[in-house]
């Protein structure tokens, strides 16, 4: 992919042990080759050569990814009173068990009394616990 420089031909790379052995000069070369290169050209060209290669995506390049996009990847909410938020979905699908959002996560609380009370806590003492500020 990186064509045939100069350095290649030295013995401190000749073969993948002596590569390994000295890959502190390798990194080097491969950095300042790595710096004018753009990402997804350098992902498209090891796809193409069929070696395993993946950026380091940051959130923003993977919200834009078209690949994601096309498999349709991220989900919106809309959860109750807050703007929508796309978040990501299954990392994989089924045709017999489509994945979906079946509802929102819980909001801080929603959901107290019932656990509470599915505890043992009665009415009564779910009322002096949030008089004296625990729940």
């Amino acid at each position: 992919m990186i064509g045939s420089p100069d350095w290649a031909e030295l013995d401190l790379f000749a073969d993948r042990i002596s590569r390994a052995a000295n890959w502190d000069a390798l990194k080097l070369f491969l950095q300042e080759w790595a710096s004018g290169q753009r990402v997804q050209e350098v992902y498209h060209a090891a796809q193409k050569r069929r070696i395993p290669f993946a950026p380091v995506s940051t959130m923003g390049d993977l919200l834009a990814s078209e690949h994601l996009k096309a498999r349709g990847f991220f989900a919106v909410l809309e959860p109750p009173g807050m703007a929508p938020v796309r978040v990501p979905g299954a990392p994989y699908q089924f045709s017999a068990t489509p994945w979906s959002i079946r509802r929102p996560a819980p909001r801080l609380g929603q959901h107290t009394d019932e656990v509470l009370s599915e505890a043992g806590i009665s009415t009564a003492e779910l009322a002096a616990l949030r008089a004296d500020h625990v729940i």
